[in-house]
Parts: C-alpha cells; structure tokens; sequence
C-alpha cells in the first residue's frame, strides 16, 4: 500500500514538472511564433535558432512551418533543427525538403534524415541519388549507405558508384554506364573527371565519341591529355578530326598526347597536321609528330621528316632517325651515314639500325665511299665519343684493322694532352710568382718536355736564383735528349 502511494506522488511529481515546463515553453513558443513572422529574415532564423536550442517535439509544427520561409537560409537551418527531433513529424516534414528548389536546403534535409535513421527516408534519398545535383547525389548516396541500403537496380547502382567517386567500378556495366559517367565529365572535380575519362575510353561503344570530344575543350590540360589517349583507345574514323583540331592546343602535353594518339589511328587525314608540327618549339611535341608519321608510313611526310635529321635537339634527331627508315628511301642513306657520327649516342645507335633497313649492303655502295673524307675529319672531332664512332666507321668502310685505327685514335688524344701540357707550362713559366715558375722548370724536367726546350733557355735568365739555377740545369738535360723520344714521353 505505502508503494502504491509513494509510485502516485511520484507520478504527479512527474506531471508537475512536465506541466511546468510546458507553461514555461508556452511564453516562448508564443513569442516565437511572432519572430516568425516578422519581415526581416535575420529575425526569422534566430527565432528558428533558439527554437532548435529548446530540443522539444512540441516545436516541431513551427519548425515544419519554416520549412516554407522565404528565405533559403531559414529554411536550412529549420531543416537541420528538425533532425534532433525524431518524429513522424518531423520526418515527413524533412522528406518534404528534400525536393526543395536550394541545394543548401536539400542538403540539411539529407544529412537530418540520416541522423533519423529511419528506413521511410530511403524512397526520397534513392530519388535525390538518381536526379539531384553531383553534390546532392553525394550526400543521397551516403546517406542511404549509413541506412544500408542496398541498390535494387542497375541504374540505382552505377549511380551510386558514381556519387560515392567509385567510378572505375562502374566500367562493369558497358554502355549502361555510359550517361551516368559522361555527367561527370560536366561538374567532376579534376580527379573524378580523368577516372570518368579512362573509364569511357575503356568503353567500347560510339555513345562514348561525343562526350569525350566534348572534353577536348575542358579547361584543365590534364584532363584534356587524357581524353586524347582515351579517343585513340576507342578508335574509329569519326574521332580522328577532333584530334586534329585538338593539335592547336596550348598545352605542349596535350600536344604530345594528340600527336600519339593520331599515330595510333592510322589515318591519313593526319599526315599534313603532323607534318606542320615538325615546327613546333617544344621537342617533344617535335620527337612526338616524328613517332606517329612513322607509324603512318606515308611517302608525302620523307622530305619534312629528313629535314628533322639536323634538329638542335638530339631527341628528335633520333626520333628522326627511325621515323625516315619507315617513310624513306635509299636516297636518304649517305645523310644517315654522316648520322652515325652524330655526338649524341642514342642518335648513331638510330642511325646503325635505319641503315640495314633500307639497304642491307649499303656500306658497300660507291656514294658511301665517297663519303670517305668527311668521316676522316669526323675522326679528328673533340669529342672523343665521335672519334671513336668514325674510326670504327672508317674500318668498317675501308677495310683498316682494328689494331690500326685504335693505335690512331690513341695516338691522337697523347698528342692532344702533350700539346696541352705544353702550352700550360710554358704560360707557367712566365708567372710573376717565382715559386710557381720553379715548379714549371721541375715539371718539365721530370716530363723531359723538349717541346719547351727554348722557353726554359729563357727561364735561364730570370731574376730569381733558384729558377734560374733549376731552368739552366733543365735546359742542359733537355738539350741531351732526341726530340722524337721526348714527344713520346709527353
């Protein structure tokens, strides 16, 4: 009995306080709902600001209310209000937002109906996945996955890989995913753009043709890069004249990708094009043209192609080398003969395969031979790398043994050093530091230099002792020894 009583006054204690709070709300809501109505919108969203404070189911008749505000920004922030309170209520109210005309409203109305957690939302949200803004589609899309919700259909499925940016998985699908992955290229971030371009030109289908030619003009180049090689995948006669155009580009990186691209379609239309961007002023755009007019093998490109052989770069002269053995002829033989002299090695390695190709006993022709004296004073180059390749040339065209021209090429680059030496001690003797003219007489005596014989005659006259004394002892021994033999020292 004494239970019974105590559970009673506890229970009236209960309705008291209820009763008094709500009284105390009542004041507020009254006031509120004046706040609501009032002209200036700032009024308007701090009544809906401190409503969504007071965190009771029994606002949310005014909070459903200012779902129809005039202003977009009172009607957000009633929206995320209504997602604390979990209610029939205040669900249908934010289901109703989610179709409302500012993506900022639709956005609050989504992320509301994901904290409600209830399974009613998962209609509208799938609805807002397939027609809604990417950014909408976005929040759809994760909201439905904190539901768990599960697609029911191909559309509903490629479109959520979409929004969620999993676009490479939609490429299963073919040319179902065609328009849902082309919408990307329209509003995609710079990522999500480049995926929807690799998967489209994974697609084998012509509905891809136009959105990826549509892409040519996106404003980032890398982006525009991508789209070249994804066109060259998808092939086809109908995606060569875009390309075309897209060679105009600014971008010397989607120049490259164009040119390639144009080489890999083997259309003629793309020769002429080409053939003007031999005369572009980056070299790779250069060594890029050189590559796909190989590959078209056309006769028209020889003459510009040739040209190319004497490029300032050397990367292009070897992309030279190789695109005129594919369009050339033997006309062009004696110019990679010379080639093959060339100070770059990956430019005579070029040359030494180009060669066979056109003539397979062409080190045996009479124009070759002629070529004889040029190759000899290319033995005399500076660059060693050169002397060594035109003494092997001058072997292998002129019979000489291979004992025979290392000996020449070795006693070459002696003579150069001792020549060198030379020059350098003999400027040496002449320092105005007497320590350093010493060390000149020394270094000639140890080298027996006879070369420099009448420069340290000279030294034999300095003003200081100990060079004069070192140089007329050095001048003595020098004076002994055969020239031939000193030179050889040298």
């Amino acid at each position: 009995m004494r239970l019974d009583k105590a559970a009673a006054v506890w229970t009236m204690a209960d309705d008291n306080r209820d009763r008094a709070r709500h009284l105390m709300i009542r004041p507020t809501l009254w006031f509120r709902q004046r706040q609501l109505r009032a002209k200036s919108p700032r009024t308007r969203l701090r009544a809906v600001q401190i409503l969504r404070s007071l965190a009771d189911p029994a606002l949310i008749e005014l909070l459903a209310g200012a779902l129809n505000d005039s202003d977009s920004e009172v009607r957000r922030e009633a929206a995320s209000a209504l997602g604390d309170l979990k209610d029939d209520g205040a669900l249908h109210a934010l289901i109703g937002a989610v179709r409302d005309p500012v993506e900022p409203v639709q956005e609050a109305a989504i992320q509301a109906l994901e904290r409600q957690g209830e399974m009613a939302a998962v209609g509208p949200l799938v609805s807002a996945l397939l027609h809604g803004t990417p950014t909408i589609q976005w929040r759809a899309a994760h909201a439905l996955k904190v539901l768990q919700w599960r697609p029911r259909t191909e559309a509903e499925e490629i479109q959520s890989l979409v929004a969620m940016g999993e676009i490479e998985r939609t490429l299963v699908f073919g040319a179902a995913a065609v328009n849902a992955v082309a919408a990307v290229l329209k509003t995609g971030s710079y990522e999500k753009r480049v995926a929807a371009v690799n998967v489209l030109g994974e697609i084998n289908e012509p509905t891809v043709i136009k959105p990826l030619q549509d892409a040519l003009r996106d404003p980032d180049a890398l982006v525009r890069t991508a789209v070249a090689y994804a066109l060259a995948r998808v092939g086809g006669p109908q995606v060569v004249p875009g390309l075309i155009h897209a060679l105009k580009d600014n971008d010397r990186n989607v120049r490259v990708a164009v040119a390639v691209a144009l080489g890999k379609l083997s259309d003629a239309r793309a020769v002429e094009p080409l053939i003007l961007l031999l005369k572009d002023k980056e070299w790779e755009v250069r060594a890029a043209a050189l590559e796909s007019l190989g590959r078209l093998g056309d006769a028209r490109a020889f003459k510009p192609v040739a040209e190319r052989l004497d490029d300032k770069d050397q990367e292009v002269r070897q992309y030279a080398v190789d695109a005129v053995a594919q369009v050339g002829d033997e006309s062009i033989i004696e110019k990679l003969v010379l080639t093959m002299v060339d100070g770059h090695s990956g430019v005579r390695q070029a040359a030494a395969r180009a060669l066979p190709r056109l003539d397979p006993y062409w080190d045996r022709s009479e124009r070759v031979q002629r070529l004889l004296p040029t190759l000899q004073t290319a033995a005399r180059n500076k660059d060693s790398a050169v002397q060594f390749a035109a003494s092997n040339l001058l072997k292998r065209l002129s019979g000489r043994s291979s004992s025979e021209g290392t000996l020449a090429l070795a006693r070459s680059e002696v003579e150069r050093k001792r020549h060198t030496i030379v020059t350098i001690l003999q400027d040496l003797l002449r320092d105005r530091d007497a320590e350093v003219r010493l060390a000149a007489v020394e270094s000639i005596a140890r080298l027996e230099l006879t070369a420099c014989v009448d420069a340290v005659k000279a030294a034999a006259e300095d003003a200081d002792g100990w060079v004069k004394a070192a140089a007329q002892q050095t001048f003595n021994a020098l004076a002994k020894l055969p020239r031939a033999c000193a030179q050889e020292r040298g």
